[in-house]
């Protein structure tokens, strides 16, 4: 279960469950917490050992944050990476880092350059000044790398990774929809040398795979932490976004 920020009133809810809980530190208080380790030691004092009993498995600091391309998170930038080690140093200090691990999630269209094809996968080299720092902390403190997934905006907005050559099928049937929505299961849609692609989630989350692998992160894990198609659209064009195929897309089984 994942909080973008504390929640004192679910987080004792959250006790004696065995429900694994990933716990933001909101964009608006990372300049706090990179101010001094005495403010990232009080955070989780107060959001994580006075909750000794419920289970957290990640601390994620920053949510979405990129230094060039999103002026709402750009100027969180400069405090992601002195938040990061804060924050990881005081779950050491609090003898937690066994069961904790620290990381911060991004979108994988503001992290990449180029997604498609997957093994392509290539991180902006605009932000390889903010990103690389980060990629070897968490490479050092063996904790995995958070990323945000939006198919339902890559089949709107035609971008690479769900490719508009799909759109050329003589099949009657939306292709490129199908491959958002997980429903060609065992046909493969895009052919990536030895690896074939029945749906834009593999695809997507490999393409980050080989862009870490090709800035020194080859070890870490992606693990993703924000991914789903909305019931409805502000647009009255837009009939993709609808009850049906929400309920195709957020209730397929990933495991």
């Amino acid at each position: 279960m994942r909080l973008y920020g504390p929640d004192h009133n679910a987080l004792p809810a959250l006790g004696n469950t065995n429900i694994e809980v990933t716990l933001g530190v909101p964009n608006d208080e990372l300049e706090w917490v990179a101010s001094s380790q005495d403010n990232a030691n009080e955070w989780i004092q107060g959001n994580v050992q006075n909750y000794k009993q419920v289970k957290f498995r990640y601390i994620v600091v920053g949510n979405g944050i990129s230094p060039v391309l999103d002026f709402k998170t750009s100027q969180y930038a400069p405090f992601l990476l002195p938040a990061l080690q804060n924050i990881q140093s005081a779950i050491f200090a609090a003898g937690l880092q066994k069961r904790i691990k620290v990381t911060s999630a991004f979108d994988q269209t503001e992290l990449l350059h180029q997604s498609f094809p997957p093994s392509q996968g290539e991180l902006r080299t605009e932000i390889r000044e903010f990103i690389d720092p980060i990629i070897s902390l968490l490479v050092k403190n063996n904790a995995p790398i958070l990323v945000n997934l939006h198919p339902y905006f890559d089949y709107i907005y035609k971008m690479p990774n769900n490719p508009i050559e799909l759109a050329s099928s003589k099949s009657k049937q939306d292709v490129r929809l199908q491959y958002a929505l997980f429903q060609i299961p065992n046909k493969p849609l895009v052919q990536d040398g030895p690896l074939g692609y029945s749906n834009v989630f593999d695809a997507m989350v490999d393409s980050v795979y080989s862009a870490l692998e090709k800035a020194g992160g080859s070890s870490l894990d992606i693990v993703v932490s924000e991914i789903g198609w909305p019931q409805a659209s502000w647009s009255a064009d837009n009939h993709i976004a609808n009850n049906q195929n929400a309920a195709t897309h957020n209730c397929w089984d990933l495991i």
